[in-house]
């Protein structure tokens, strides 16, 4: 089953690339169906999202929607109310299949040709018409809501799904608990986070929410010591859960400084889930900030990174930058960070590694362009790194007035810096001493 995965996941690559969303968004489906089949509900609503996401790009026709028909289109005995595309609208079943239902509730709605608000209103009349299932419902709304960006009214359905639930499945529950703490973190209600967070755990003792938990006490509570007691009981807890180990990797770096062990915990995620781009992307950003064998190691994962996230902009960034400061390898940083730009061409950052890389090739005009573009997409926070790189390079190429400028802009964007401050001076000694007396 997870070589079938990781051939649907190949072919979602390609079908991105060539901008075939129909067939993309059936193939998230198909791999929404193995995760559901598994039972990995995360994974499962994760690629439903996906589908839905890819689905939005198809062009649409005008629809007719049909919501009489019933049909039982998985045969486990739950039927599904379809659309005339064959996208479910509402899910029905009987008390046998009470746990399948619920683990199904993704499927709620899964047609984009409906408009999200219209999704809520046709749900709220199945309120009416199907008593039977209104806790079922209620998440439903709540996951649309939550969907749409309105994390109020989601907690508020998510509630009345919590206060009408007649279900014994603890994990159920749980994750309803842990959604609502998410959006309290989306509120800036951090306070209701923890205690829903609680209130989870203490349905259901899940590592992801014990994750979300220790997650929440070092990022918001500053409880380093707290937060690190339920990474370890998380990794003990499935020491072989690639996210587990991967979000205890992240806190062992950045809270705890424990290179060594955030390494040993990134490879471990990265063989968990070899086809993670981000798991692969922050392995190689750790290994290329330490040792000469590690840097040389880095390459294979920023390859993998930008060959299983091919539109991510920033991963083709950082590893640009890898090529060339680590690797010399200018001509293909250059068309590393090219391909950066091309997915994002309002990043200064991007332009000004650009600018880097073709000064190491010697192509001036395009030196002198890529540094522009940088000044003019430059945050005012940021701008002074700018104008002193700049300003180096026009140093160098001994075009100095030019160099006395932006060394001044440099200097009066960022006042504070004496390393700026110091080598506008020891410029003007060398080129202008006469503005020294003025």
């Amino acid at each position: 089953m997870t070589n079938d995965i990781d051939q649907l996941l190949i072919q979602t690559q390609e079908l991105e690339e060539n901008q075939d969303f129909a067939k993309l968004a059936k193939t998230y489906r198909e791999i929404a169906k193995i995760y559901h089949k598994k039972k990995d509900r995360k994974k499962c609503v994760k690629y439903n999202k996906l589908s839905r996401k890819a689905r939005a790009k198809v062009p649409k026709k005008e629809p007719q929607i049909n919501v009489s028909q019933k049909v039982d289109n998985t045969n486990d005995g739950i039927i599904r109310q379809l659309d005339d595309d064959g996208f479910s609208l509402v899910t029905y079943g009987d008390e046998n299949n009470e746990k399948e239902l619920v683990i199904l509730e993704e499927d709620f709605f899964e047609s984009d040709i409906v408009p999200d608000l219209e999704k809520i209103k046709l749900l709220k009349k199945e309120l009416r018409n199907n008593p039977k299932n209104t806790d079922k419902i209620y998440h439903s709304i709540g996951d649309i809501y939550s969907e749409i960006g309105e994390p109020e009214k989601a907690i508020e359905y998510y509630n009345l799904y919590l206060e009408a639930n007649s279900s014994d499945d603890k994990e159920i529950i749980a994750h309803t608990y842990a959604n609502c703490a998410i959006l309290y973190v989306k509120l800036e209600d951090y306070d209701s986070a923890k205690k829903y967070l609680e209130e989870a755990m203490a349905q259901h003792y899940n590592c992801e929410i014990i994750i979300d938990y220790a997650k929440l006490l070092h990022s918001h509570f500053s409880d380093i010591k707290t937060a690190k007691m339920y990474y370890e009981k998380a990794i003990k807890f499935e020491p072989n859960n690639a996210y587990v180990c991967f979000s205890y990797a992240l806190f062992c770096l950045l809270s705890l400084k424990k290179t060594r062990k955030a390494i040993k915990l990134f490879k471990k995620a990265v063989e968990l889930e070899p086809n993670s781009a981000e798991y692969n992307f922050s392995y190689a950003r750790v290994l290329d900030t330490k040792t000469f064998f590690r840097i040389i190691k880095a390459i294979d994962y920023y390859e993998s990174a930008i060959l299983l996230a091919p539109t991510n902009s920033n991963y083709h960034y950082y590893f640009a930058n890898y090529l060339l400061l680590f690797r010399k390898e200018y001509q293909r940083a250059k068309q590393i960070a090219e391909r950066a730009i091309e997915l994002d061409q309002n990043d200064a950052e991007y332009y000004l590694l650009y600018a880097k890389i073709l000064e190491k090739l010697n192509e001036h005009d395009s030196v002198i362009l890529s540094y522009e573009n940088a000044i003019r997409l430059s945050l005012k926070d940021t701008i002074s790194v700018t104008y002193f790189s700049y300003a180096e390079y026009l140093e160098s190429q001994k075009e100095y007035e030019k160099a006395k400028e932006s060394y001044m802009y440099a200097t009066v964007s960022n006042p504070e810096n004496y390393w700026y401050n110091r080598t506008y001076r020891r410029f003007l000694k060398r080129h202008f001493p006469e503005e020294l007396k003025k």
